[in-house]
C-alpha cells in the first residue's frame, strides 16, 4: 500500500489509519466518518482507502484491529513533508 494524504482530510485531524478505527474490531463507515470529522469526501476515495485495509488485515489473520492499525502504522506512515 503506498502513502496516500488528503489535505482536506489532515486539516480536519485525519492523521493517520488509527482515525479511520471505530472499535478493536471494525473500521468507520463513510458516514461515520463525514459526521465524526466534517468532512464532505469522495465516497470512492474513502471506500478505495477502507478496501486496501481490509485486504491488508486479511494478510495479518487473526489480529485484533487495534493491534493491525498500530503495525499497520509502523509499516506505513503518513508522510506530511
Amino acid at each position: 500500500m503506498d502513502q496516500f494524504f488528503y489535505k482536506s482530510w489532515y486539516s480536519k485531524g485525519v492523521e493517520n489509519v488509527a482515525h479511520l478505527v471505530k472499535d478493536s474490531t471494525t473500521l468507520i463507515s463513510y458516514h461515520e466518518f463525514e459526521e465524526r470529522f466534517a468532512i464532505k469526501t469522495n465516497f470512492v476515495a474513502f471506500q478505495g482507502l477502507i478496501l486496501a485495509l481490509k485486504s491488508l488485515k486479511k494478510l495479518n489473520r487473526g489480529c485484533l484491529l487495534s493491534r493491525f492499525v498500530n503495525c499497520l502504522l509502523s509499516l506505513f506512515p503518513l508522510s506530511f513533508d
